[in-house]
């Protein structure tokens, strides 16, 4: 009876515990993503709990992904494909925001790639739209596809970009790594 009591007390505790871990929003540190009504709210707050940032109604789910320790990634997807994904980064320490970048492919602490359907532009996350290098020549011809560039990201600590894209009319994948020089403008 005394053991089946404190698998009981054991059982309770836990539920209760998973339960306030559980809420209607998404909270870590700084930032909290909530759902209100079936649609979406996203805020920013200072160590003291005050709102530094809030966006929304969205209606569809945006994503917060921890790019480092201080910078968060925002991110919505307002339709299909790449060109419909937008977003910004936000770093909790300095309280400062990012432009918004659309068709983003992917990011590091500092560097930025994003694009259309027929290049990938890579710059520093916070500089907005100084030293920004475009890659649009690649040696192959794209496939007539509406977003014929499959994937871009970064390798050898931020100093290439690896570009994945679809060449011909049996749309081969064609992987091609540049070099990043955002003093070279292009």
């Amino acid at each position: 009876m005394k053991k089946s009591l404190i698998r009981c007390a054991a059982l309770l505790l836990s539920c209760l515990l998973l339960l306030s871990a559980c809420s209607s929003g998404e909270k870590k540190s700084s930032y909290e993503l909530k759902e209100i009504d079936n649609l979406y709210y996203f805020y920013v707050y200072d160590s003291n709990g005050k709102t530094l940032k809030s966006e929304g109604p969205f209606a569809k789910q945006p994503r917060i992904t921890d790019v480092s320790e201080d910078i968060i990634l925002f991110t919505v997807q307002a339709g299909t494909g790449l060109a419909t994904n937008w977003g910004f980064f936000y770093d909790l320490k300095s309280n400062t925001e990012s432009k918004i970048y659309k068709g983003i492919f992917n990011c590091t602490p500092t560097l930025v790639a994003y694009g259309a359907s027929l290049s990938v532009n890579v710059s520093e996350i916070f500089n907005n739209d100084e030293n920004i290098q475009v890659f649009d020549s690649f040696s192959k011809e794209f496939s007539k596809s509406a977003e014929p560039i499959n994937s871009a990201k970064f390798i050898n600590g931020g100093k290439q970009i690896e570009i994945t894209y679809l060449s011909g009319e049996d749309y081969s994948k064609i992987t091609e790594v540049k070099d990043i020089d955002l003093n070279s403008g292009k």
